[in-house]
């Protein structure tokens, strides 16, 4: 089951996520993408996004799954802040395992750092002296603030920071693949980065540009054939009585 990210970041990565899915399919392994609540072809708004509804879609979609193949080894990836849900559901699901690329281990510095963006612009293009703090208070007013066309709503603000990837991934009965970019920037602060590092079943770090984002207007993000390979070979070399390579999604 392949949990996408939010917003701007959920259409940047299409076309990688989808990539993945096929790299699988040539592998033998069954995936399953899909669009989180208020996101892409999905009902609902995007102030329906937040943890916890997201983790039972992927749920629910993983019975599809199931129905389907009659996989009997289920297994969750998680992009950014579809990681926390992609957790969330393998640690609820009797899942075989978790891959988690480029988590965001701070929801706190991430938002802050989508509202330091929309400041920014404004200032360029409309002359607007807001804060960061200004639009946080309207989040606190139940305001959703525009960011990049996308509202974030004060459901979506505080879902995720009431989350701890790294509290989940400590407590979690999976095991547990993570994958950080070294440049990966805002909602990875490096103390939590070494935390989830020494928690993880394997922690990986590599040098690919960030795909989840476009490098600039009218291009294309990287494919990440490092981070293809990598999870491919560990889902492979985890014991057989864990997971069955035909099984998993």
């Amino acid at each position: 089951m392949i949990c996408p990210p939010l917003a701007d970041e959920h259409v940047a990565s299409y076309r990688i996520l989808y990539g993945f899915s096929e790299f699988l399919a040539e592998a033998g392994i069954a995936s399953f993408r899909f669009d989180p609540p208020g996101q892409g072809d999905s009902e609902g708004h995007l102030s329906d996004a937040t943890p916890e509804p997201i983790a039972s879609a992927a749920q629910s979609a993983a019975h599809v799954l199931r129905e389907r193949t009659d996989a009997e080894n289920i297994g969750f990836l998680g992009l950014r802040l579809g990681c926390m849900p992609a957790l969330l559901a393998a640690n609820s699901a009797s899942a075989s395992l978790c891959v988690a690329w480029a988590p965001i281990l701070s929801a706190e510095h991430y938002f802050r750092d989508l509202l330091r963006r929309r400041v920014l612009s404004d200032v360029m293009y409309a002359g607007s002296r807001r804060s960061v703090d200004d639009l946080l208070a309207d989040l606190t007013r139940d305001k959703s603030v525009d960011i990049g066309g996308y509202l974030l709503s004060r459901d979506v603000y505080d879902g995720f920071r009431a989350r701890s990837f790294a509290a989940e991934l400590e407590n979690s009965n999976v095991p547990v693949q993570v994958i950080q970019s070294r440049n990966s920037g805002a909602g990875c602060p490096r103390n939590l980065t070494e935390l989830v590092a020494n928690t993880a079943t394997e922690a990986l770090e590599r040098d690919d540009e960030p795909f989840w984002s476009f490098p600039r207007e009218g291009s294309l993000p990287p494919v990440p054939a490092a981070w293809y390979a990598a999870s491919l070979e560990w889902i492979r070399g985890l014991p057989a009585d864990q997971v069955a390579q035909d099984g998993i999604a």
